[in-house]
């Protein structure tokens, strides 16, 4: 950002807090907003998506307390609406211009020194040709580049929670904690890992998308464990203790109670990772073939217990809606 962004925006009033906020306050904000306008959450929204960059770049000054006494004496300086022309009038409601502040550069040096001493920067470097200060300008503190890099986990850690060691460019390296539950392409942002700022400003921030790697058969349900178990038709009817694997490798028994439908769903507590349970999901397995013996079987059984036919509630619904 430019220091024609500092002395022009209003950073406080972007994030609704007023000028003495504590820096808790600040936070409480900017989290508040983003959670309001974050491009994830308005996708068909490009006016939110604008509202989320502004207190994106107003937390990055007033978030941190250096930067924000560097903008605050700034701001102190010039006053709000501060216009970035040259002489005096203006357009009217305009704030002072430069020479409105200092007087005429040619009584006693440039603006642009004048701006230099006051910041500590040589006077030659920043805007370069902005309105008003031909090639001079001055240097403000800038945030430092957003790095993006890629974690990628197992399941177990993925359901635990892991800290790993990432780089953050440069050759630097950060220690990031991933939280238990972390599910596959998430986004994990850390603040102030990034890039170092320019002159002073602060770090950007590191960005941590997650990889979880697929481990057969199971998978994973926020921080549960989950498995596709089949049993056979006999065990559905009948009822069963079957054995499942669990992801260290040993086995746990279930009770299937008679009468069990197919996806009904099994929690066998603790027996997941790190203390999670391990969701067990039954899948009735209805044989391809059947030998004759097993034909009549099954006909004697639906003779035996003369069923109705299960989609008659199925038909009369629908001669109902006709």
């Amino acid at each position: 950002m430019s220091t024609k962004d500092w002395l022009e925006k209003d950073y406080y009033k972007m994030l609704g807090v007023s000028k003495d906020a504590s820096e808790d306050e600040i936070k409480k904000a900017f989290r508040k907003l983003a959670r309001k306008y974050h491009p994830d959450a308005n996708k068909d929204n490009p006016e939110a998506e604008q509202r989320f960059k502004e207190i994106s770049e107003a937390n990055s000054v007033i978030g941190d307390a250096k930067t924000r006494a560097e903008y605050d004496e700034a701001r102190s300086l010039f006053g709000s609406g501060y216009r970035f022309q040259a002489g005096a009038g203006g357009r009217p409601g305009a704030g002072p211009s430069m020479e409105d502040v200092f007087g005429s550069a040619g009584a006693g040096g440039s603006i642009s020194d004048l701006l230099g001493g006051l910041f500590g920067q040589g006077g030659s470097q920043g805007f370069g040709n902005a309105p008003g200060f031909g090639a001079q300008g001055f240097r403000v503190p800038r945030p430092g580049a957003d790095v993006e890099t890629r974690a990628v986990l197992s399941l177990a850690d993925a359901l635990s929670g892991v800290q790993v060691s990432l780089p953050t460019g440069g050759g630097g390296q950060a220690k990031v904690r991933i939280p238990a539950g972390v599910k596959d392409g998430q986004r994990i942002r850390v603040k102030g890992r990034g890039q170092p700022g320019i002159d002073g400003g602060p770090h950007g921030d590191l960005f941590v998308v997650v990889a979880v790697k697929a481990q057969p058969p199971f998978g994973c349900k926020g921080k549960s464990l989950t498995l596709s178990a089949p049993i056979t038709f006999a065990e559905a009817a009948l009822g069963a203790e079957i054995e499942v694997p669990t992801l260290d490798g040993s086995v746990v028994k279930l009770r299937i109670p008679a009468g069990t439908p197919s996806g009904r769903v099994f929690r066998a507590k603790g027996k997941g990772v790190a203390g999670g349970d391990l969701l067990v999901s039954v899948e009735v397995q209805i044989p391809a073939t059947l030998t004759e013996e097993a034909k009549q079987a099954l006909q004697s059984y639906e003779e035996l217990v003369g069923q109705e036919n299960p989609r008659a509630a199925l038909l009369e619904a629908a001669k109902e809606d006709r």
